[in-house]
Parts: C-alpha cells; sequence; structure tokens
C-alpha cells in the first residue's frame, strides 16, 4: 500500500517526538546500540558524533524502509 507525502510527515513528527534526538550513539534498552531518531544497525559508528543532517538521512531512509512492508 502506497503511502502519501502527508502520511510521511505524520509518521516523521511522531519518530522524532518520540525516539528524541541522540547525536552519539548509545545503547538502548534492549542493549542494542542506536544513534538519532532511534536509527539500529551495524553501520553505526560508535563514538562517532552523527550531524542533524546525517540523522535526518537516516531517519527518511528507516521511514522508507518501514513503509515498503
Amino acid at each position: 500500500m502506497a503511502m502519501g507525502g502527508s502520511a510521511v510527515l505524520l509518521a516523521s513528527t511522531m519518530v522524532t517526538y518520540f525516539e528524541g534526538l541522540r547525536h552519539k550513539p548509545y545503547k538502548d534498552g534492549g542493549d542494542v546500540l542506536t544513534v538519532c531518531y532511534g536509527h539500529t544497525g551495524k553501520a553505526i559508528i560508535p563514538g562517532k558524533h552523527y550531524t542533524d543532517e546525517e540523522c535526518q538521512a537516516l531517519l527518511e531512509r528507516d521511514l522508507k524502509a518501514a513503509m515498503a512492508i
């Protein structure tokens, strides 16, 4: 099912509100390395400071992947 631009905007707003923004990677409650707006994955570099632009790009990539399911 395809989602329109307003659905993407709503999803983005909700994720940023509930996840918050963390520029440095951290272990979440499940001991999973996480950064930015709740992004996880093997490509996260421990100790790196992620920029706002990098976090926005990761969020957009994560939302696209979630909506493709």
